[in-house]
Protein backbone atom coordinates (compact mmCIF):
# COMPACT_ATOMS: atom_id res chain seq x y z
CA UNK A 1 0.00 0.00 0.00
CA UNK A 2 2.35 2.33 -1.36
CA UNK A 3 2.15 6.22 0.00
CA UNK A 4 -0.79 5.16 2.22
CA UNK A 5 -0.59 8.37 4.60
CA UNK A 6 -0.93 10.58 1.19
CA UNK A 7 -3.65 8.96 0.07
CA UNK A 8 -5.12 8.97 3.52
CA UNK A 9 -4.74 12.41 3.60
CA UNK A 10 -6.49 13.15 0.70
CA UNK A 11 -9.33 10.84 1.50
CA UNK A 12 -10.06 12.33 4.85
CA UNK A 13 -9.74 16.06 3.33
CA UNK A 14 -12.03 14.99 0.72
CA UNK A 15 -14.33 12.96 2.46
CA UNK A 16 -13.93 14.74 5.73
CA UNK A 17 -14.63 18.25 4.04
CA UNK A 18 -17.85 16.65 2.52
CA UNK A 19 -18.81 15.22 6.18
CA UNK A 20 -18.03 18.83 7.54
CA UNK A 21 -19.83 21.02 5.02
CA UNK A 22 -22.63 18.24 5.21
CA UNK A 23 -22.65 18.33 9.15
CA UNK A 24 -22.73 22.25 9.24
CA UNK A 25 -25.52 21.76 7.23
CA UNK A 26 -27.47 19.51 9.61
CA UNK A 27 -26.66 21.61 12.42
CA UNK A 28 -28.04 24.70 10.89
CA UNK A 29 -31.51 22.94 9.37
CA UNK A 30 -31.85 20.98 12.56
CA UNK A 31 -31.78 24.63 14.58
CA UNK A 32 -33.78 26.56 11.68
CA UNK A 33 -36.44 24.12 10.91
CA UNK A 34 -37.19 22.46 14.14
CA UNK A 35 -37.35 18.74 15.29
CA UNK A 36 -40.73 18.28 13.24
CA UNK A 37 -39.57 19.87 9.75
CA UNK A 38 -35.55 18.10 10.57
CA UNK A 39 -37.61 14.84 10.51
CA UNK A 40 -39.68 15.54 7.19
CA UNK A 41 -35.91 16.55 5.66
CA UNK A 42 -34.57 13.57 7.08
CA UNK A 43 -36.96 11.16 6.09
CA UNK A 44 -36.95 12.92 2.59
CA UNK A 45 -33.29 12.28 2.03
CA UNK A 46 -33.89 8.52 3.14
CA UNK A 47 -36.24 7.93 0.32
CA UNK A 48 -33.75 10.10 -1.82
CA UNK A 49 -31.09 7.56 -0.48
CA UNK A 50 -33.34 4.78 -1.64
CA UNK A 51 -33.81 5.96 -5.31
CA UNK A 52 -30.27 6.89 -5.39
CA UNK A 53 -29.67 2.95 -5.49
CA UNK A 54 -31.89 2.55 -8.83
CA UNK A 55 -29.44 4.67 -10.49
CA UNK A 56 -26.22 3.30 -9.45
CA UNK A 57 -27.44 -0.34 -9.20
CA UNK A 58 -23.83 -1.30 -8.22
CA UNK A 59 -21.85 0.35 -10.99
CA UNK A 60 -19.89 2.99 -9.55
CA UNK A 61 -18.11 -0.20 -7.24
CA UNK A 62 -17.57 -2.28 -10.17
CA UNK A 63 -16.18 0.53 -12.54
CA UNK A 64 -13.90 1.54 -9.57
CA UNK A 65 -12.76 -1.86 -9.54
CA UNK A 66 -12.25 -2.12 -13.13
CA UNK A 67 -10.36 0.67 -12.98
CA UNK A 68 -8.18 -0.01 -10.22
CA UNK A 69 -6.97 -3.47 -11.40
CA UNK A 70 -5.96 -1.80 -14.69
CA UNK A 71 -7.75 -3.68 -16.89
CA UNK A 72 -10.74 -3.70 -19.53
CA UNK A 73 -13.04 -5.99 -19.05
CA UNK A 74 -14.72 -6.98 -22.64
CA UNK A 75 -13.43 -3.92 -23.87
CA UNK A 76 -14.98 -1.64 -20.86
CA UNK A 77 -14.33 2.47 -21.43
CA UNK A 78 -15.00 5.21 -19.04
CA UNK A 79 -18.07 6.08 -21.43
CA UNK A 80 -19.83 2.94 -20.82
CA UNK A 81 -19.86 3.36 -16.99
CA UNK A 82 -20.93 7.01 -17.39
CA UNK A 83 -24.32 6.53 -20.21
CA UNK A 84 -25.39 3.60 -18.33
CA UNK A 85 -25.85 5.67 -15.12
CA UNK A 86 -27.64 8.33 -16.54
CA UNK A 87 -29.80 6.41 -18.45
CA UNK A 88 -30.66 4.59 -15.28
CA UNK A 89 -30.79 7.84 -13.29
CA UNK A 90 -33.72 9.23 -15.84
CA UNK A 91 -35.27 6.10 -15.69
CA UNK A 92 -35.69 6.06 -11.79
CA UNK A 93 -36.51 9.68 -11.50
CA UNK A 94 -39.30 9.20 -13.75
CA UNK A 95 -40.75 6.13 -12.37
CA UNK A 96 -40.09 7.33 -8.37
CA UNK A 97 -41.88 10.65 -9.11
CA UNK A 98 -44.73 8.67 -10.40
CA UNK A 99 -44.96 6.57 -7.57
CA UNK A 100 -44.10 8.79 -4.90
CA UNK A 101 -46.75 11.35 -6.21
CA UNK A 102 -49.97 9.15 -5.52
CA UNK A 103 -48.22 7.51 -2.16
CA UNK A 104 -47.93 10.85 -0.38
CA UNK A 105 -51.09 12.69 -2.15
CA UNK A 106 -52.29 13.15 0.94
CA UNK A 107 -49.19 14.85 2.08
CA UNK A 108 -48.65 17.08 0.13
CA UNK A 109 -45.15 18.95 2.08
CA UNK A 110 -43.74 15.42 2.12
CA UNK A 111 -44.63 14.48 -1.57
CA UNK A 112 -43.09 17.99 -2.97
CA UNK A 113 -39.95 17.79 -0.73
CA UNK A 114 -39.23 13.86 -1.67
CA UNK A 115 -39.88 14.95 -5.77
CA UNK A 116 -37.66 18.11 -5.47
CA UNK A 117 -34.50 15.87 -3.94
CA UNK A 118 -35.19 13.95 -6.86
CA UNK A 119 -34.25 16.23 -9.30
CA UNK A 120 -30.33 16.31 -7.25
CA UNK A 121 -30.14 11.98 -8.68
CA UNK A 122 -29.73 14.04 -12.49
CA UNK A 123 -26.55 15.64 -11.58
CA UNK A 124 -25.29 12.93 -9.33
CA UNK A 125 -25.26 10.21 -12.60
CA UNK A 126 -22.75 12.32 -13.76
CA UNK A 127 -20.58 12.41 -11.32
CA UNK A 128 -17.38 10.16 -11.72
CA UNK A 129 -15.42 9.64 -8.69
CA UNK A 130 -15.09 6.33 -9.40
CA UNK A 131 -13.08 6.64 -12.04
CA UNK A 132 -10.69 8.94 -9.68
CA UNK A 133 -11.19 6.79 -6.55
CA UNK A 134 -9.67 3.94 -9.44
CA UNK A 135 -6.71 5.31 -10.08
CA UNK A 136 -6.21 6.55 -6.66
CA UNK A 137 -6.15 10.39 -7.21
CA UNK A 138 -8.42 11.13 -4.41
CA UNK A 139 -7.09 14.78 -4.74
CA UNK A 140 -9.47 15.70 -7.29
CA UNK A 141 -12.48 13.89 -5.40
CA UNK A 142 -11.56 16.51 -2.77
CA UNK A 143 -11.97 19.22 -4.79
CA UNK A 144 -15.27 17.81 -6.19
CA UNK A 145 -16.52 17.26 -2.81
CA UNK A 146 -15.44 20.36 -1.47
CA UNK A 147 -16.97 22.74 -4.24
CA UNK A 148 -19.90 20.64 -3.86
CA UNK A 149 -19.98 21.17 0.51
CA UNK A 150 -19.37 25.03 -0.04
CA UNK A 151 -21.97 25.82 -2.02
CA UNK A 152 -24.76 23.51 0.04
CA UNK A 153 -24.08 25.56 2.78
CA UNK A 154 -23.43 28.31 1.82
CA UNK A 155 -26.91 28.39 0.14
CA UNK A 156 -28.49 27.10 2.96
CA UNK A 157 -27.18 30.04 5.19
CA UNK A 158 -28.05 32.88 2.88
CA UNK A 159 -31.56 31.56 1.65
CA UNK A 160 -33.11 28.80 4.41
CA UNK A 161 -34.95 30.06 7.43
CA UNK A 162 -37.98 28.34 8.94
CA UNK A 163 -40.31 28.74 6.36
CA UNK A 164 -37.99 27.66 3.52
CA UNK A 165 -38.03 23.89 3.80
CA UNK A 166 -38.74 23.56 -0.14
CA UNK A 167 -35.49 25.25 -1.14
CA UNK A 168 -33.42 22.90 0.98
CA UNK A 169 -33.54 20.14 -1.98
CA UNK A 170 -32.94 22.80 -4.97
CA UNK A 171 -29.36 24.11 -3.36
CA UNK A 172 -28.69 20.24 -2.66
CA UNK A 173 -28.77 20.16 -6.52
CA UNK A 174 -27.05 22.55 -7.37
CA UNK A 175 -24.24 21.85 -5.23
CA UNK A 176 -24.27 18.03 -6.24
CA UNK A 177 -24.08 19.58 -10.13
CA UNK A 178 -21.15 22.66 -9.19
CA UNK A 179 -19.25 19.45 -7.73
CA UNK A 180 -19.95 16.95 -10.18
CA UNK A 181 -18.70 19.94 -12.92
CA UNK A 182 -15.60 20.38 -11.43
CA UNK A 183 -14.24 16.72 -11.66
CA UNK A 184 -15.58 16.04 -15.38
CA UNK A 185 -13.22 19.50 -16.44
CA UNK A 186 -10.58 18.51 -14.79
CA UNK A 187 -10.71 14.73 -16.15
CA UNK A 188 -9.13 15.81 -19.19
CA UNK A 189 -10.24 13.99 -21.91
CA UNK A 190 -13.72 14.90 -22.50
CA UNK A 191 -14.15 12.56 -25.25
CA UNK A 192 -13.16 9.60 -24.26
CA UNK A 193 -16.13 9.79 -21.29
CA UNK A 194 -18.39 11.18 -23.29
CA UNK A 195 -17.88 9.34 -26.58
CA UNK A 196 -20.86 7.02 -27.54
CA UNK A 197 -20.85 3.66 -25.13
CA UNK A 198 -20.95 0.70 -25.73
CA UNK A 199 -24.55 -0.05 -25.17
CA UNK A 200 -24.06 -3.98 -26.02
CA UNK A 201 -21.37 -4.29 -23.17
CA UNK A 202 -24.27 -2.66 -20.83
CA UNK A 203 -25.41 -6.05 -20.05
CA UNK A 204 -22.41 -7.70 -18.65
CA UNK A 205 -22.00 -4.60 -16.64
CA UNK A 206 -25.09 -4.41 -14.81
CA UNK A 207 -25.27 -7.99 -14.30
CA UNK A 208 -21.84 -7.35 -12.70
CA UNK A 209 -22.97 -4.31 -10.73
CA UNK A 210 -26.31 -5.79 -9.96
CA UNK A 211 -25.22 -7.92 -7.44
CA UNK A 212 -22.80 -5.48 -5.73
CA UNK A 213 -25.63 -2.98 -6.06
CA UNK A 214 -28.17 -5.42 -4.02
CA UNK A 215 -25.66 -6.10 -1.50
CA UNK A 216 -24.44 -2.59 -1.05
CA UNK A 217 -28.21 -1.41 -0.48
CA UNK A 218 -28.90 -4.25 1.58
CA UNK A 219 -25.82 -3.54 3.57
CA UNK A 220 -27.09 0.00 4.23
CA UNK A 221 -30.79 -1.43 5.15
CA UNK A 222 -29.66 -0.07 8.75
CA UNK A 223 -28.90 3.57 7.66
CA UNK A 224 -31.66 3.96 5.21
CA UNK A 225 -34.86 2.53 6.42
CA UNK A 226 -34.85 3.70 10.16
CA UNK A 227 -36.11 6.78 9.38
CA UNK A 228 -38.99 4.97 6.83
CA UNK A 229 -40.01 2.92 9.42
CA UNK A 230 -39.65 5.52 12.04
CA UNK A 231 -42.38 7.82 10.16
CA UNK A 232 -44.60 5.10 9.88
CA UNK A 233 -44.69 3.99 13.54
CA UNK A 234 -43.57 7.31 15.48
CA UNK A 235 -43.78 10.57 14.17
CA UNK A 236 -41.99 13.67 12.26
CA UNK A 237 -40.73 14.33 15.80
CA UNK A 238 -38.96 11.16 16.95
CA UNK A 239 -37.73 11.08 13.67
CA UNK A 240 -35.58 14.36 13.70
CA UNK A 241 -34.68 13.39 17.53
CA UNK A 242 -33.17 10.20 15.61
CA UNK A 243 -31.96 11.94 12.74
CA UNK A 244 -29.73 14.25 14.81
CA UNK A 245 -28.32 11.59 16.72
CA UNK A 246 -27.48 8.97 13.61
CA UNK A 247 -25.67 12.12 11.84
CA UNK A 248 -23.41 12.38 14.80
CA UNK A 249 -22.51 8.47 13.79
CA UNK A 250 -22.21 9.30 10.42
CA UNK A 251 -19.74 12.51 10.87
CA UNK A 252 -17.36 9.22 13.27
CA UNK A 253 -17.74 6.92 10.18
CA UNK A 254 -15.61 9.25 8.15
CA UNK A 255 -12.61 7.09 9.84
CA UNK A 256 -14.79 4.01 8.14
CA UNK A 257 -15.32 5.58 4.68
CA UNK A 258 -11.03 6.52 4.61
CA UNK A 259 -10.68 3.12 5.58
CA UNK A 260 -12.44 1.33 2.78
CA UNK A 261 -11.69 4.29 0.15
CA UNK A 262 -8.12 2.86 0.60
CA UNK A 263 -9.08 -0.19 0.45
CA UNK A 264 -10.95 -1.08 -2.25
CA UNK A 265 -8.92 -0.62 -5.01
CA UNK A 266 -5.80 -1.88 -3.11
CA UNK A 267 -7.48 -5.04 -1.99
CA UNK A 268 -8.17 -5.29 -5.62
CA UNK A 269 -4.64 -5.56 -7.07
CA UNK A 270 -3.76 -7.41 -4.17
CA UNK A 271 -6.36 -10.50 -5.35
CA UNK A 272 -4.99 -10.11 -8.88
CA UNK A 273 -1.45 -10.14 -8.15
CA UNK A 274 -2.41 -13.04 -5.49
CA UNK A 275 -0.71 -11.51 -2.80
CA UNK A 276 -0.10 -14.48 -0.26
CA UNK A 277 -0.18 -11.62 2.80
CA UNK A 278 -3.65 -10.76 2.21
CA UNK A 279 -5.17 -12.84 4.67
CA UNK A 280 -2.31 -11.94 7.61
CA UNK A 281 -3.01 -8.08 6.51
CA UNK A 282 -6.72 -8.17 6.97
CA UNK A 283 -6.22 -9.72 10.18
CA UNK A 284 -4.37 -6.94 11.66
CA UNK A 285 -5.91 -4.46 10.03
CA UNK A 286 -9.21 -5.75 11.58
CA UNK A 287 -7.63 -5.33 15.26
CA UNK A 288 -6.76 -2.04 14.73
CA UNK A 289 -9.68 -1.06 12.69
CA UNK A 290 -12.18 -2.41 15.74
CA UNK A 291 -9.93 -1.19 18.09
CA UNK A 292 -10.21 2.26 17.12
CA UNK A 293 -14.46 1.70 16.59
CA UNK A 294 -14.34 1.38 20.35
CA UNK A 295 -12.68 4.12 21.31
CA UNK A 296 -14.84 6.62 19.07
CA UNK A 297 -17.61 4.27 21.04
CA UNK A 298 -16.42 5.29 24.34
CA UNK A 299 -16.45 9.05 23.44
CA UNK A 300 -19.80 8.99 22.49
CA UNK A 301 -21.14 6.92 25.14
CA UNK A 302 -20.00 9.16 27.84
CA UNK A 303 -20.35 12.54 26.45
CA UNK A 304 -23.79 12.25 24.04
CA UNK A 305 -25.91 14.27 26.29
CA UNK A 306 -23.05 17.72 25.96
CA UNK A 307 -22.51 16.63 22.28
CA UNK A 308 -26.03 16.70 21.37
CA UNK A 309 -27.34 19.86 23.29
CA UNK A 310 -23.94 21.45 22.40
CA UNK A 311 -24.40 20.95 18.67
CA UNK A 312 -28.19 20.89 18.55
CA UNK A 313 -29.74 22.69 21.52
CA UNK A 314 -31.71 21.73 24.20
CA UNK A 315 -34.69 21.31 22.10
CA UNK A 316 -32.98 18.00 21.09
CA UNK A 317 -32.03 16.68 24.27
CA UNK A 318 -33.79 13.13 23.94
CA UNK A 319 -31.84 12.12 21.47
CA UNK A 320 -28.65 12.09 23.88
CA UNK A 321 -29.73 8.86 24.84
CA UNK A 322 -30.27 7.68 21.19
CA UNK A 323 -26.67 8.75 20.61
CA UNK A 324 -25.52 6.33 23.36
CA UNK A 325 -26.94 3.30 22.23
CA UNK A 326 -26.03 4.10 18.54
CA UNK A 327 -22.20 4.57 19.83
CA UNK A 328 -22.01 0.85 20.05
CA UNK A 329 -23.11 0.75 16.26
CA UNK A 330 -19.80 2.04 15.15
CA UNK A 331 -17.17 -1.16 16.45
CA UNK A 332 -19.32 -3.02 14.21
CA UNK A 333 -19.94 -1.04 11.50
CA UNK A 334 -16.15 -0.37 11.17
CA UNK A 335 -15.57 -4.38 11.09
CA UNK A 336 -18.54 -4.96 8.84
CA UNK A 337 -16.14 -3.14 6.40
CA UNK A 338 -13.22 -5.11 6.57
CA UNK A 339 -15.24 -8.49 5.51
CA UNK A 340 -17.45 -6.39 3.22
CA UNK A 341 -14.59 -4.58 1.09
CA UNK A 342 -13.07 -7.79 1.45
CA UNK A 343 -15.53 -9.69 -0.82
CA UNK A 344 -16.31 -6.88 -3.38
CA UNK A 345 -12.22 -6.38 -4.18
CA UNK A 346 -12.33 -10.59 -4.68
CA UNK A 347 -14.61 -10.54 -7.49
CA UNK A 348 -17.00 -12.79 -5.82
CA UNK A 349 -20.14 -10.68 -6.04
CA UNK A 350 -22.39 -13.72 -5.31
CA UNK A 351 -20.85 -14.21 -1.44
CA UNK A 352 -21.16 -11.03 -1.38
CA UNK A 353 -24.58 -10.65 -2.42
CA UNK A 354 -25.58 -14.07 -0.41
CA UNK A 355 -24.08 -12.11 2.55
CA UNK A 356 -25.78 -8.94 2.64
CA UNK A 357 -29.18 -10.65 1.21
CA UNK A 358 -29.67 -12.88 4.51
CA UNK A 359 -28.01 -10.01 6.93
CA UNK A 360 -30.14 -7.43 5.22
CA UNK A 361 -33.83 -9.13 5.40
CA UNK A 362 -32.68 -10.33 8.82
CA UNK A 363 -31.72 -6.52 9.93
CA UNK A 364 -35.34 -5.11 8.41
CA UNK A 365 -36.90 -7.76 10.14
CA UNK A 366 -35.14 -6.86 13.81
CA UNK A 367 -35.87 -3.51 13.29
CA UNK A 368 -39.14 -3.70 11.99
CA UNK A 369 -40.07 -5.74 15.65
CA UNK A 370 -38.17 -2.91 17.69
CA UNK A 371 -40.16 -0.41 16.09
CA UNK A 372 -43.95 -2.60 16.65
CA UNK A 373 -43.20 -2.27 20.56
CA UNK A 374 -43.20 1.50 20.06
CA UNK A 375 -40.32 2.20 22.59
CA UNK A 376 -37.98 4.00 20.95
CA UNK A 377 -35.35 2.94 22.98
CA UNK A 378 -36.19 -0.51 21.95
CA UNK A 379 -36.06 0.72 18.88
CA UNK A 380 -32.33 1.74 18.51
CA UNK A 381 -30.80 -1.27 20.01
CA UNK A 382 -32.64 -3.33 17.23
CA UNK A 383 -30.48 -1.07 14.69
CA UNK A 384 -26.91 -1.83 16.83
CA UNK A 385 -28.41 -5.62 16.72
CA UNK A 386 -29.42 -5.93 13.17
CA UNK A 387 -25.77 -3.93 11.90
CA UNK A 388 -24.15 -6.89 14.30
CA UNK A 389 -26.59 -9.27 12.49
CA UNK A 390 -24.99 -7.92 8.96
CA UNK A 391 -21.14 -8.00 10.19
CA UNK A 392 -21.84 -12.00 11.21
CA UNK A 393 -23.12 -13.23 7.98
CA UNK A 394 -20.36 -11.02 6.15
CA UNK A 395 -17.71 -12.42 8.41
CA UNK A 396 -19.25 -15.55 7.25
CA UNK A 397 -19.01 -15.38 4.06
CA UNK A 398 -15.93 -14.01 3.66
CA UNK A 399 -14.33 -16.85 5.87
CA UNK A 400 -15.36 -19.46 3.53
CA UNK A 401 -13.22 -17.66 0.65
CA UNK A 402 -10.39 -17.07 2.51
CA UNK A 403 -9.87 -18.56 6.34
CA UNK A 404 -9.22 -15.90 8.42
CA UNK A 405 -8.45 -15.55 12.56
CA UNK A 406 -11.06 -13.31 13.53
CA UNK A 407 -12.69 -14.62 15.77
CA UNK A 408 -10.17 -15.00 18.98
CA UNK A 409 -8.95 -10.92 18.83
CA UNK A 410 -12.60 -9.42 18.27
CA UNK A 411 -13.89 -11.53 21.35
CA UNK A 412 -10.57 -10.28 23.14
CA UNK A 413 -11.27 -6.85 21.54
CA UNK A 414 -14.93 -6.35 22.55
CA UNK A 415 -14.94 -8.12 25.95
CA UNK A 416 -11.84 -5.35 27.19
CA UNK A 417 -14.13 -2.64 25.89
CA UNK A 418 -16.81 -4.02 27.59
CA UNK A 419 -15.17 -4.38 30.77
CA UNK A 420 -13.68 -1.12 30.85
CA UNK A 421 -17.07 0.91 30.52
CA UNK A 422 -18.51 -1.26 32.86
CA UNK A 423 -15.27 -0.35 35.34
CA UNK A 424 -15.37 3.13 34.47
CA UNK A 425 -19.32 3.95 34.75
CA UNK A 426 -19.16 3.04 38.37
CA UNK A 427 -16.82 6.14 38.68
CA UNK A 428 -18.85 9.20 39.79
CA UNK A 429 -17.00 11.71 37.96
CA UNK A 430 -17.28 14.35 35.01
CA UNK A 431 -18.31 12.31 31.75
CA UNK A 432 -14.71 13.58 30.18
CA UNK A 433 -12.84 12.31 32.84
CA UNK A 434 -14.69 8.92 32.66
CA UNK A 435 -14.17 9.26 28.96
CA UNK A 436 -10.57 9.17 29.36
CA UNK A 437 -10.47 6.67 32.46
CA UNK A 438 -12.17 4.22 30.38
CA UNK A 439 -10.04 4.83 27.52
CA UNK A 440 -6.77 4.52 29.27
CA UNK A 441 -8.34 0.97 30.99
CA UNK A 442 -9.20 -0.16 27.58
CA UNK A 443 -5.64 0.42 26.56
CA UNK A 444 -4.34 -1.97 29.52
CA UNK A 445 -6.33 -4.76 28.97
CA UNK A 446 -5.39 -4.43 25.36
CA UNK A 447 -1.24 -5.19 26.70
CA UNK A 448 -2.13 -7.48 29.16
CA UNK A 449 -4.64 -9.68 27.09
CA UNK A 450 -2.42 -9.11 23.81
CA UNK A 451 -5.25 -7.74 22.35
CA UNK A 452 -2.85 -5.89 20.55
CA UNK A 453 0.89 -7.47 19.81
CA UNK A 454 4.14 -5.81 19.17
CA UNK A 455 3.81 -7.04 15.56
CA UNK A 456 0.19 -5.25 15.25
CA UNK A 457 2.71 -2.26 16.12
CA UNK A 458 4.84 -3.16 13.56
CA UNK A 459 2.85 -3.89 11.32
CA UNK A 460 1.03 -0.81 11.29
CA UNK A 461 3.63 1.74 10.99
CA UNK A 462 5.11 -0.06 8.16
CA UNK A 463 1.60 0.61 6.19
CA UNK A 464 2.41 4.80 7.14
CA UNK A 465 5.96 4.85 6.30
CA UNK A 466 5.91 2.33 3.13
Amino acid sequence: MKRLLSKAVWIFIGDGGAKLFGFLATVYLARTLGVEQFGQLAFALSVLGISAWFTDMGINTVATRSVAADKKDNNRFPSDFLWLKVTLTFLTVILSSIILWFIFIDQPTIRALCLLFLISLIPQAFQIEWFYRGVQKFEWVTLGRWIQGLVYVTGLILIVTADDLLIVPVIYAISIFAGAFAMIVVYGNLQEIFKFPGIKRWGDIFRSGAKVGIGSFLAQSVILFPYIILAVIFSDRIVGLYGAAFKIILVVMLADRVFTTLLLPNLSVMWVKKTETIAKSLETLSKWILTAGCAASVILWFNSEFIIITLFGTEYSEAARMLALLSLFIPATFLNSVFMYGLISSGDDNRFLSATLYGGILSLVIMTFGALSENITVFVISVVISEITITLFAYVKFNSLLPVKFLKPVFILTSCFAVSIILAGYIPLPAAIKTIITLLIFGLLLIVTRGIKSEDYTWLKRQFTS
